[in-house]
């Protein structure tokens, strides 16, 4: 395991930053995103790559295993 993995916030950042800049342009290159547009991420851990979507007005679903993950 990286150093970043250990530093939640850092690592919680890091996925906020890259989803911003390759996920959702990537999709955007493919099809329209809206705020009618809605994502569901399987193994979210704490949510990181679904918050620019929310940001954005998109409606988020997130699931994962570890509770304490979701609980964060």
């Amino acid at each position: 395991m990286f150093e970043r993995h250990m530093k939640r916030d850092r690592y919680f950042a890091e996925q906020v930053y890259t989803t911003k800049k390759y996920v959702i342009p990537f999709i955007k290159s493919v099809m329209p995103l809206t705020q009618a547009s809605t994502v569901l991420e399987i193994g979210c851990g704490e949510g990181g790559n679904l918050k620019p979507f929310l940001d954005m007005g998109c409606s988020v679903t997130g699931g994962d295993l570890s509770a304490s993950k979701i609980a964060l």
